[in-house]
């Protein structure tokens, strides 16, 4: 099976002036976003990322974190996304566990950018979410295997933390099986993008689908506030919201509150 560089930027050149993604308001197109991919890929090359490398982050969805995917995997290597929220403790052990060249974080997590940093672990805090940071600095570490796309990481609740490699076959497959099971989805269709991209089904269904299949994604950091969301489901023209049963719930009770409602949802 292939890898998912190789496959996404078929898919995007294929089709370049075509809408790709969705992020604060406006359309990008696959030239826009491929030429982003470029620019993530050229910050972590001059930042020292080799084949077999990992890189964490700890950021919302957004148009940087698939870039950084690409990146990752353009060089040979692979990404970590982890919860943010887990806190200094369990994210320390987890990265530790992993070994990245180094962790993008996202704003406000000074204590734990503090503790890496005495680890001898660079850091990077970009200032915006759909721009490349200027420039990011990488450590030495232990190779895997470039069949390795992305490392999920359990929360360690019950015990130390594990990490969980996926390969690009693996992640490919979970496309293909998708897709093929939810017969209503085809290509051009319009998905949204806000489930958790540090849980697999997030980032696969969410985030990769969409690139692999040629369809659009509409991004959002956070489903909250619900009408704000319902705002951007509604501009974004979303037609395959892929969510959770809470996330239901708060999109009812928006809409009875006033929310716009979506143009032409097909399936939930």
């Amino acid at each position: 099976m292939g890898r998912l560089e190789q496959t996404i930027g078929a898919v995007l050149k294929k089709h370049p002036n075509e809408r790709c993604l969705w992020w604060e308001g406006r359309w990008w197109t696959s030239d826009d976003f491929l030429a982003f991919v470029e620019t993530a890929t050229e910050t972590l090359r001059a930042g020292g990322f080799r084949e077999g490398q990992r890189i964490a982050v700890l950021l919302p969805n957004s148009p940087l974190v698939l870039a950084l995917s690409l990146a990752a995997w353009n060089l040979g290597g692979a990404i970590a996304p982890l919860n943010a929220k887990a806190g200094t403790i369990s994210l320390t052990r987890t990265i530790d566990l992993i070994e990245p060249c180094a962790v993008v974080l996202a704003q406000g997590l000074d204590e734990l950018q503090s503790a890496l940093e005495e680890k001898g672990i660079p850091t990077a805090v970009p200032t915006s979410l759909s721009e490349v940071f200027p420039k990011i600095s990488t450590r030495p570490t232990a190779s895997e295997d470039r069949s390795m796309a992305v490392i999920f990481a359990t929360s360690g609740t019950t015990g130390l933390p594990k990490a969980v490699p996926l390969s690009h076959g693996n992640l490919l497959d979970n496309v293909d099986r998708m897709f093929e099971a939810l017969t209503l989805l085809q290509e051009g269709d319009r998905l949204l993008n806000v489930l958790p991209n540090f849980h697999s089904f997030g980032y696969t269904v969410s985030g990769m689908l969409p690139l692999v299949k040629n369809m659009k994604q509409v991004i959002l950091a956070s489903f909250l506030p619900p009408m704000e969301a319902m705002r951007t489901i509604h501009d974004g023209e979303v037609n395959v919201i892929i969510a959770v049963p809470a996330m239901v719930y708060f999109m009812t009770v928006a809409a009875q509150k006033g929310a716009p409602k979506p143009v032409d949802l097909k399936m939930i």
